[in-house]
């Protein structure tokens, strides 16, 4: 995705969504609000989700966060590529989302993972198919809403 915009503002891109400028045109930063209005933190790099033909959503484990101890950083350098997005993001209550980790269950976990794939769903092309990798935990809270 590429947008002509100050590096220092915010692009609102609707659906609780805000665009933050990195200085890697291969890495974009979100915020996107859940169900309960926590906002959570969201990594695309790769290929954008207009263009990419396959995405890969990255659910990371209790105790964690989108990084998922450096293991989905290098996911991410190694699978993104031409036609390949990959998308990982922090629960709530992990990482630099909001949320308090004490009030977490597999349906707010489920709530978390439905917020990110309604924002792929939104943005993403006709063509592009949908993977999603979720460790441990994440396993867990993508099952609830598949």
């Amino acid at each position: 995705m590429r947008l002509d915009v100050d590096p220092q503002s915010e692009v609102n891109l609707g659906m609780e969504i805000s665009f933050k400028p990195e200085d890697n045109e291969n890495e974009r930063s979100f915020s996107a609000k859940n169900a309960n209005g926590e906002i959570l933190d969201v990594f695309v790099e790769g290929d954008s989700l207009e263009k990419a033909e396959e995405i890969v959503i990255l659910v990371h484990g209790f105790g964690t966060d989108r990084h998922e101890r450096g293991l989905f950083d290098q996911i991410s350098k190694e699978c993104a590529e031409d036609d390949r997005a990959i998308l990982s993001f922090s629960l709530s209550g992990f990482g630099e989302s909001e949320g308090d980790q004490k009030t977490k269950t597999l349906d707010t976990m489920a709530d978390d993972f439905k917020s990110v794939v309604e924002f792929v769903e939104a943005h993403k092309n006709e063509r592009s198919i949908i993977n999603i990798i979720g460790f441990s935990m994440g396993a867990c809270g993508s099952k609830g809403f598949i």
